[in-house]
């Protein structure tokens, strides 16, 4: 999606679920820390990228959405969300070409 961003991270050591058997064809990264030090990291460095290349008017929203995966079934869930996710900017009111912009 052009107007935001979604990720499944999985913080510190072994997990009962499978968060590094992607369907997607990103590779999981491997961080450290809380998610809002990790959250915070990554919009740091989109944002000198983005402005580095002249997208001035590149901005984040304040605050992110976070969500508990608590099985693979809700792991799974999420991950077709995200897989079908794009299919949803030729609706999304925030799109130019949007029969609802």
């Amino acid at each position: 999606m052009p107007n935001h961003v979604h990720a499944i991270v999985a913080i510190g050591g072994d997990h009962a679920y499978s968060p590094v058997e992607a369907r997607l064809d990103a590779s999981p990264a491997r961080v450290h820390g809380r998610l809002p030090d990790i959250v915070g990291g990554y919009k740091a460095g989109v944002s000198r990228i983005c402005h580095a290349k002249g997208l001035s008017g590149f901005a984040w929203q304040s605050r992110f959405h976070d969500h508990i995966l608590r099985s693979n079934a809700s792991l799974n869930a999420v991950r077709d969300y995200i897989d079908r996710n794009p299919q949803n900017w030729l609706l999304d009111a925030e799109n130019p070409r949007s029969a609802a912009a």
